[in-house]
């Protein structure tokens, strides 16, 4: 997430994308993908796999936008991919 990104930037993007708006996901997605695929990257260690948890973690914000405005939305949006990390980490380990 670049630094220029601020909060209500993302939540108005949150907004849209909970009123359906495909081009406002592409757009959230165009600001933070590379810093939330680094850091699946980091937990994962396989590049198709980070892939995998990038996309899941999209999905998830396209179905629960948006988050209450009260908070700092980049926490959310900088947690929303490690669930499907911790997933695909805890099957190949198992």
């Amino acid at each position: 997430m670049s630094i220029e990104t601020s909060d209500a930037a993302l939540i108005a993007l949150l907004d849209r994308v909970a009123a359906q708006d495909q081009a406002a996901l592409r757009s959230l997605y165009d600001q933070t993908s590379a810093r939330l695929y680094g850091l699946a990257l980091k937990v994962v260690r396989r590049p198709e796999w980070a892939e995998d948890v990038l996309q899941e973690a999209y999905l998830y914000i396209w179905r629960v936008a948006p988050w209450p405005t009260r908070w700092r939305v980049t926490a959310p949006i900088r947690w929303t991919w490690r669930r499907p990390a911790s997933k695909r980490w805890r099957c190949t380990n198992a």
